[in-house]
């Protein structure tokens, strides 16, 4: 076992006998990683994932996405769920990495003095705006090589997405823009 991490991320390679079956240690490790999963934090951005690879293999294909007409946001948007899926069911590949994407994200804007007013402080907006977005992992499918975190799509992507949803916590002045 290795590993390595970095901000936001951590990585853990397990090397087995060869004499073990591949698919049946693959099992063994998403039954620990489901074991675990609700000892981790809640506030995790994604859940763990596994993928059956050999990390001596390099990437031999990038493609790199742009758009005049549309935010970056949405490209990522269709990268992850256009692109990515579709790449990894062809023959012979392993994994499909998505690296320097921008998802989307809402900024929230608040005014001191109207919270103040409200007896109101900075963790309890958070709070709200966190339990109104519904962009929390549904599930996930487990195939023969590789383990995918389904979603629901109810991610809110505008201020008034939260207004609607939200309680008078979230009246706050809320401006989105893509990241």
């Amino acid at each position: 076992m290795t590993s390595s991490s970095e901000q936001g991320r951590v990585r853990i390679s397990l090397q087995f006998r060869l004499d073990r079956n591949i698919d049946a240690a693959g099992q063994d490790v998403q039954a620990a990683i489901a074991s675990t999963t609700r000892r981790l934090p809640k506030a995790m951005p994604n859940p763990p994932t596994y993928s059956k690879v050999d990390p001596s293999a390099l990437p031999i294909f990038f493609v790199s996405l742009y758009s005049k007409s549309l935010p970056i946001y949405k490209v990522d948007q269709y990268a992850r769920s256009v692109l990515a899926p579709q790449i990894s069911t062809l023959d012979g590949v392993a994994q499909v990495n998505i690296i320097g994407g921008a998802k989307y994200a809402v900024r929230i804007q608040a005014d001191p003095n109207a919270l103040a007013a409200r007896q109101m402080g900075i963790d309890e907006l958070a709070n709200a705006a966190n339990s109104t977005n519904t962009n929390q992992a549904t599930g996930t499918l487990n195939g023969a090589s590789k383990t995918a975190t389904m979603h629901a799509d109810g991610q809110l992507t505008n201020a008034d997405a939260f207004r609607a949803r939200s309680s008078p916590i979230a009246t706050a002045h809320l401006s989105p823009s893509g990241t």
